[in-house]
């Protein structure tokens, strides 16, 4: 089965690493690398063990509210978001 909907992302596992990286999508294609859809990305469970690197720079804009406050927001730039699975499958932020 194939998914209609074109791809956004170029996806790596890295044995070694335990980890599925994301990256923004290649130009050429890679038998060895995966081409996802942003939906298949958003819910894409790693092995048990292993984590998710998204490494794309992502930037999403509001179209017309202005930006909330968040107590945590203090401007110091955060690594990419990690998602790890655990052995009941769920995925866990990290």
């Amino acid at each position: 089965m194939r998914c209609e909907v074109d791809a956004t992302a170029t996806v790596a596992l890295r044995y070694a690493e335990r980890e599925v990286l994301v990256t923004e999508l290649i130009a050429e294609p890679d038998r060895n690398l995966l081409e996802l859809c942003e939906e298949h990305v958003r819910t894409l469970g790693p092995p048990v063990g292993w984590r998710v690197r998204d490494d794309r720079n992502v930037v999403s804009l509001p179209e017309a509210s202005p930006p909330s406050h968040r107590p945590d927001d203090d401007g110091v730039a955060r690594p990419p978001v990690e998602r790890t699975s655990t052995s009941a499958g769920t995925a866990e932020s990290a």
